[in-house]
């Protein structure tokens, strides 16, 4: 029961890392680095919610994979790759 509690704040960690490392997904390397972190944290958060475990945190981990997309979307126009 405890592991399921660390759960979310996994997720959060991998969010955050998703969001500070999406403008550089079109770098092969770097994707290698970067998405599967989010992706991870995507699948986590969806358990996360299906198990109804810290809503809050939840909810803030939702927006910062959210922004993440965001970001990612905008460095893809910027940089015009």
């Amino acid at each position: 029961m405890k592991m399921l509690k660390a759960i979310p704040a996994f997720t959060t960690v991998l969010a955050i890392w998703g969001l500070c490392t999406s403008w550089f997904w079109f770098y092969l390397f770097n994707l290698y680095l970067s998405l599967p972190a989010l992706v991870l944290a995507i699948v986590l958060n969806a358990y996360s919610t299906y198990k109804v475990l810290n809503p809050k945190l939840v909810r803030i981990n939702s927006i910062l994979i959210l922004s993440a997309f965001v970001l990612g979307a905008l460095s893809f126009v910027y940089f015009d790759v």
